[in-house]
């Protein structure tokens, strides 16, 4: 099954799909009054108050993205016998992965304009 590079590959792209779970998209912060949000994959966390931000609605699923390209990626893992089909779908998968960016712009983009409201935020892509 680990015989080509391209099976290395698609597993660090399906674990990098998982781990988007785990580490926030964005950080927003403030220094003057102590302010921090970080923006997941489900929701705007408010990390000083350990609570999420239920005025900042995600207007779409990420995380439903990355759970399907990590999807993708697992199934081809497993389909190393057929190299043919196994192309056909990662090719198809760019499709997915340019949706994601797009997304992933306008939500941070969208998250930052309503938490700026009134402020001024700093904010960072990746954890």
């Amino acid at each position: 099954m680990i015989q080509r590079k391209q099976t290395l590959f698609l597993l660090a792209a399906a674990l990098l799909c998982g781990l988007s779970f785990v580490f926030p998209i964005a950080r927003y912060t403030a220094s003057s009054p102590q302010v921090m949000y970080e923006l997941g994959t489900r929701q705007v966390y408010d990390t000083v108050q350990g609570v999420p931000v239920v005025d900042a609605p995600l207007k779409y699923p990420i995380w439903l993205l990355y759970a399907l390209l990590g999807a993708v990626m697992l199934v081809d893992v497993f389909l190393f016998k057929n190299r043919k089909q196994q192309l056909t779908i990662l090719r198809s998968s760019w499709i997915l992965i340019l949706l994601l960016a797009v997304v992933q712009v306008v939500t941070h983009q969208s998250v930052s304009a309503y938490l700026n409201a009134g402020r001024h935020l700093g904010s960072g892509l990746g954890p």
